[in-house]
């Protein structure tokens, strides 16, 4: 696998990636969204630090999962389509895209609206902010 970069979103293996000592809503989680996000840590060898968003906002847990486990990984830079639902944030993102289009640098969401364009569960609300990444490591 590829080096993941912090904000990737990651498809592992579900609960088994975790480790045991892990809170069972997490496992719990995995089980329903084998999801994670890269968290900026170090980690190591042969490892990645990662985030697993729960059900509520008070639900997350980091940890790190071995790089074997891991099955997809989405970048922010994919998740540039919008086809989303509704919502605020999406809507937003949606009247943006030509605009951060034609800056020419990487971006791509984050946050609610890049984990439910990566995984299709929707977990954004009508409240949820827009989260952007910008790479501008990438001018050179």
């Amino acid at each position: 696998m590829a080096t993941a970069r912090a904000h990737d979103l990651l498809r592992v293996t579900g609960p088994a990636a975790l480790p045991a000592d892990a809170p069972a809503w997490a496992k719990h989680a995995l089980s329903g969204t084998p999801w994670v996000v890269v968290r900026r840590d170090r980690a190591p060898d042969g490892y990645l630090p990662v985030g697993v968003r729960g059900a509520s906002r008070s639900e997350r847990y980091g940890t790190f999962v071995a790089a074997a486990d891991v099955l997809e990984t989405a970048p922010p830079e994919t998740l540039t389509d919008v086809a989303g639902r509704d919502l605020p944030a999406i809507q937003t993102l949606r009247g943006l895209r030509s605009l951060l289009d034609d800056v020419g640098l990487a971006w791509g969401p984050t946050g609610s609206v890049g984990f439910e364009l990566a995984t299709g569960h929707p977990v954004a609300t009508s409240t949820s902010d827009l989260d952007l990444l910008v790479r501008i490591s990438d001018l050179r």
